[in-house]
């Protein structure tokens, strides 16, 4: 479970962000708002992030970068890149390349 706090100066911002988080978990609650005006600090608590698909650039040992698309958390997508052994060669050429970084674009 991940609490997020945000400032905003109507309840309309408020209510727009919030309908952005329900595309991205399972559960979202708004735990506080500000009392005697609009303005303020709101906090949500969120959990189970949706398997959407995530914009990343990976960046390989030797310099080279790949920009593509997958599903998963920021720790699956990390995970499942970052030190793996990648063949990046063509037809019978073999060009084994090692994952170094991983960059969330969206």
């Amino acid at each position: 479970m991940t609490t997020i706090s945000k400032r905003f100066d109507t309840l309309k911002q408020a209510e727009g962000y919030q309908n952005k988080l329900y595309e991205q978990y399972n559960s979202v609650q708004l735990i506080q708002a500000p009392t005697f005006s609009e303005e303020g600090l709101y906090i949500w608590r969120v959990d189970g992030r949706l398997n959407t698909m995530r914009a990343i650039k990976v960046t390989f040992d030797d310099g080279e970068e790949l920009t593509t698309n997958i599903n998963g958390t920021n720790e699956e997508i990390r995970k499942y890149y970052i030190g793996q052994w990648f063949n990046r060669g063509s037809g019978s050429e073999d060009k084994m390349t090692k994952a170094v970084s991983v960059e969330f674009l969206d």
